[in-house]
């Protein structure tokens, strides 16, 4: 007996830390039409703590069914990474801050390397769904090697590319903006290694309500 099959997958984000897939299925065959349908929602109730339910309908000329589960997940991982990207502790408690190492970018310019993009990504998530807030300041700083103009045009490159990811992943762009303060703001000596690459970094900056 000929079948056709086609399928459709997606997923996406919804606001307030809700997120949702979705799941279609549609199958002919000479006598016989079925379709599937599975969706899902959740919700951070805690940072690590999210509430759940999905549930898939099944429906054909010859089964009708309806499943659906309800539960919780926690999970027992880092808020973020501690080498790459960390948040940094304020006196103000109306700002949350996080840097961003320049080890996610390639060296001397502004592309985020391939596998680091799932970091920021990450980072960009658990702001959204965590945090209440009126603006996000996305800010690069360089090292004291180059020019001031090369370094201010570099610093502003990054934090364009970490403003473009968020953007991605759901953070409102009119609540976002990116400056670029190349080496004139240097948290490290420009003396030694270590500390060029402490200043080589993309600040965020969390306005919350």
């Amino acid at each position: 007996m000929n079948e056709i099959t086609s399928r459709m997958m997606g997923g996406d984000s919804l606001p307030n830390g809700f997120g949702n897939r979705d799941f279609q299925s549609r199958r002919a065959t000479l006598d016989v039409v079925s379709a599937i349908g599975d969706i899902g929602f959740g919700y951070y109730i805690l940072d690590r703590l999210e509430a759940y339910c999905s549930g898939d309908i099944r429906w054909s000329s010859m089964v009708r069914d309806l499943n659906g589960i309800i539960g919780v997940r926690y999970s027992f991982g880092k808020w973020v990474g501690k080498k790459n990207i960390e948040e940094v502790k304020t006196d103000n408690k109306k700002i949350k801050q996080f840097r961003i190492n320049a080890v996610l970018f390639e060296f001397d310019k502004a592309d985020i390397k391939p596998e680091a993009e799932e970091e920021i990504k990450e980072l960009a998530k658990k702001i959204g769904k965590r945090y209440k807030f009126e603006k996000i300041r996305v800010e690069g700083h360089t090292d004291a090697l180059g020019s001031d103009e090369y370094n201010r045009k570099l610093s502003l490159a990054r934090a364009h590319a970490v403003h473009e990811v968020f953007a991605k992943y759901g953070i409102d762009t009119a609540k976002m903006e990116k400056i670029g303060h190349g080496e004139s703001r240097p948290i490290d000596s420009n003396e030694t290694e270590e500390g060029k690459a402490n200043n080589r970094r993309v600040e965020i900056f969390v306005d919350l309500y």
